[in-house]
């Protein structure tokens, strides 16, 4: 691996950062517009400048437009133009404050514009196998509906996660660490994410070194709603991994949702500010703001290591092993229990998390494969990406179909002629071997009552089975070459 593809980007974004978060802190000290906000979501003590947005903004368009391996696709594009939004939004906001419903349609009007720009899902994944594609009809309003939601939320769990220095910032840190690692994964492969994440990753960095307690600048509307809206968008370019993201940022996101409920419940708008967080409730158990911040950290470090390390179905079962913890310590903090049974009980709870989802790994790991989009004569296929040797032997066995638009994508450690058969196969397939990314060999319409093995003629490091007749509909021929389309795509 070329380190320096990522590390370059990483530290001219932090320089960036650094430079502009000391310019921004020594205005501060003569001009600063920040009242003290310990009444609403915040608290910080009066005199510290509320524009770290601007240095995190600044530093990530900056280091993404100087990067000569990025392609500034429209995609990313609207990324881009995006943020220059939402540094517009939420520096109005930090001087006016801007009424919530007003906030909420610039922000929809935002999402309105990356997802004309091309930031949308494109599918979901199946816990117990496939995809559900997203691309037309009825599934590309689905697709248009969670995407909106989805961003529009996380820029407002991390705003409001934003009332305690350094939470929000070193959330976002870890989140986005675990997303550069997914995108380097053999089966996402896309390096162009990678770039983007270590960019992101150097800002933060640089803004935490001035906004860890005692905070010398905070990030802001624009700064909280950037942070939000850069994990919303790089989940669903790495390949549709909101569960993934949900999962890590499984602690600001729940207490938002919390928050909504109890907001909802006393007949008070979801958007007003309060007391109701759970940072608010551990100062008033007594805790330091230090050991707060600490606390998200570990927590989100180590739901980050049980994400990456779990598949489709377990990660959906850690998910709901993490919200029950959640949601039970939430339960004992409304309780005011004293601080050292809550540590101990937390301890504890974390500690069964972490050992269930390290069990689900070995347990269920036979479900839940990762799709990997591919193209073939400009034709999207959503093949599940299988590379164990237990795996290879399951195949498509047992299933009764396969969607219109999937696959199933078979990665091989070494190049040879690895032979197939139809082992407990349901229905018939097209089966396609592949070398360095062009089709060496086809066997079409292959019966699932085929007795013995399929030997091909050529060597090849990957196969992708398709449903029996696409390669006639579509003209499939050998020579052909297929593109990896997540694994390129900025």
């Amino acid at each position: 691996m070329d380190y320096s593809l990522y590390l370059m980007p990483m530290f001219s974004s932090l320089l960036i950062s650094v430079s502009l978060l000391i310019l921004l802190i020594s205005f501060g000290q003569k001009y600063s517009n920040d009242d003290g906000r310990t009444s609403n979501r915040h608290i910080h003590k009066k005199g510290i400048l509320r524009f770290g947005g601007i240095a995190l903004i600044g530093s990530f368009l900056f280091a993404i437009l100087l990067d000569k391996n990025l392609v500034i696709g429209a995609p990313l594009l609207g990324v881009l133009f995006g943020s220059l939004l939402i540094l517009f939004l939420g520096v109005v906001d930090d001087f006016k404050q801007i009424a919530w419903k007003k906030q909420l349609f610039f922000q929809f009007l935002i999402v309105i514009f990356v997802y004309i720009m091309g930031v949308h899902l494109e599918y979901v994944t199946n816990p117990f196998g496939g995809v559900l594609v997203l691309d037309a009809g009825w599934g590309y309003v689905f697709g248009f509906l969670i995407s909106t939601i989805w961003i529009i939320f996380l820029m407002n769990a991390m705003n409001w996660v934003d009332g305690i220095d350094g939470v929000a910032g070193g959330v976002a840190l870890i989140g986005i660490v675990a997303i550069f690692f997914l995108s380097l994964r053999p089966e996402v492969n896309q390096p162009p994410i990678g770039i983007i994440a270590a960019v992101f990753a150097g800002g933060l960095v640089a803004f935490l070194l001035f906004n860890f307690y005692p905070a010398k600048i905070l990030a802001g509307s624009s700064g909280s709603m950037f942070i939000g809206f850069i994990l919303a968008v790089l989940a669903i370019f790495a390949g549709a991994k909101i569960a993934t993201t949900l999962l890590v940022l499984a602690v600001p996101i729940i207490d938002a949702l919390w928050v909504i409920g109890e907001r909802f419940k006393a007949g008070a708008s979801i958007f007003s500010g309060d007391r109701r967080h759970l940072h608010f409730r551990l100062l008033e158990l007594g805790w330091s703001q230090r050991n707060i911040c600490l606390f998200y950290y570990v927590i989100t470090a180590l739901v980050a290591f049980i994400a990456l390390n779990t598949q489709a179905l377990e990660k959906m079962i850690a998910l709901f092993l993490v919200t029950m913890v959640i949601l039970v310590f939430f339960v004992i903090i409304r309780r005011k229990m004293k601080i050292k049974k809550i540590a101990l009980l937390m301890l504890a709870l974390v500690i069964f998390v972490f050992a269930i989802g390290y069990v689900s790994k070995r347990v269920y790991s036979f479900a839940g494969n990762r799709i990997v989009p591919v193209n073939i004569k400009n034709n999207i296929f959503y093949a599940e990406f299988v590379s164990s040797s237990q795996k290879m032997q399951k195949g498509l066995g047992g299933r009764v179909d396969m969607c219109e638009n999937c696959g199933m994508l078979f990665e091989f450690q070494k190049s040879s002629q690895h032979t197939f058969w139809m082992k407990n196969m349901q229905f018939p397939l097209d089966i396609l071997w592949i070398s360095k990314n062009e089709i060496v060999y086809i066997e079409k319409n292959i019966k699932p009552d085929l007795v013995g093995i399929l030997i091909p003629n050529s060597d090849a490091d990957k196969v992708l089975e398709l449903n029996a007749g696409t390669v006639d509909d579509l003209g499939i021929e050998v020579g052909d070459s297929i593109a990896f389309e997540k694994m390129r795509k900025s």
